[in-house]
């Protein structure tokens, strides 16, 4: 059974991986391909793109 991934689980994805990509676009579709090879779950790609806008607002230079 696959381990269940959290939103502290995509935080930290995206605040490593935040140079490794040109765009927020980018860095969504990436994390979702990475965390969930196989498809992301119901909600799971609404919580990514959530995750990775409150990041985005409490980075100044993002």
């Amino acid at each position: 059974m696959n381990r269940q991934i959290t939103d502290e689980d995509i935080r930290t994805f995206l605040r490593k991986n935040w140079v490794n990509y040109p765009s927020q676009i980018s860095l969504m579709q990436g994390t979702i391909r990475l965390l969930w090879p196989g498809g992301a779950p119901t909600n799971g790609h609404e919580r990514v793109v959530r995750l990775c806008l409150e990041e985005t607002r409490l980075r100044p230079n993002a």
